[in-house]
């Protein structure tokens, strides 16, 4: 029996797209890290990359979008900005964290890795903007996050996502490395007084921590 090499090409191209479709399959509108459900998923302005990270060579990446649940508030969802370190099993995800806007145009603006401590592997700097425009503010707001090189132990940390968030592997987010005052403010202007912030870059936030790390030395 003859075969009709149209229909043969027709199905070995079909078999090739498919072949071909997106690694992480059924996941073009909607994103999964551990519990937590990212619904219409956009990536953000931050594009993906790679760094070792953990021990490894891991992939961050950053989505936008609807999640569920919402963490402050289970009973509902709310918009976010993810950022994590994916996996091709999807229950090896490590989340970095989940960023509210607050009323702003949020933007990871920056990630950069600093040894904050005595062992030998970085922590993780994120440098957050929202950018707030109405009659009475225009500019930005300033947040810098630190998170640890080790993943939190279950029921080791209590907050918002380990308590809302069963089975998600996580970054353990690092307090007071900076004095509050350096570690959020706002640059632009608010009800016509100009405010400035200093550590709008990840080597300016790297000079601070230098600074802070050895005080007496010229």
């Amino acid at each position: 029996m003859t075969r009709n090499p149209v229909a043969q090409m027709i199905l070995r191209l079909i078999y090739l797209s498919l072949a071909c479709t997106n690694v992480y399959s059924g996941e073009k509108d909607s994103l999964r890290v551990g519990d937590l459900l990212i619904n219409d998923a956009q990536e953000t302005e931050h594009p993906s990359f790679t760094y070792k990270f953990l021990q490894t060579e891991a992939t961050f990446r950053f989505y936008d979008g609807t999640t569920s649940p919402c963490l402050e508030n289970t009973r509902r969802d709310c918009q976010r900005v993810i950022a994590f370190l994916d996996h091709r099993d999807t229950a090896q995800r490590v989340l970095i964290d989940s960023y509210h806007p607050d009323g702003g145009e949020l933007k990871i603006e920056a990630i950069g890795f600093y040894n904050l401590d005595e062992d030998p592997g970085k922590e993780m700097i994120v440098l957050l903007s929202r950018h707030y425009s109405n009659i009475d503010t225009q500019g930005h707001a300033f947040d810098i996050h630190f998170y640890d090189n080790q993943l939190i132990e279950k029921g080791s940390l209590k907050n918002s996502i380990t308590e809302n968030l069963s089975n998600t592997k996580q970054l353990r987010e690092l307090t007071d490395i900076l004095p509050k005052k350096l570690a959020n403010g706002f640059e632009g202007k608010t009800q016509g007084e100009n405010s400035f912030f200093l550590l709008k870059t990840i080597s300016a936030i790297k000079q601070r921590l230098n600074i802070q790390a050895h005080p007496f030395s010229e």
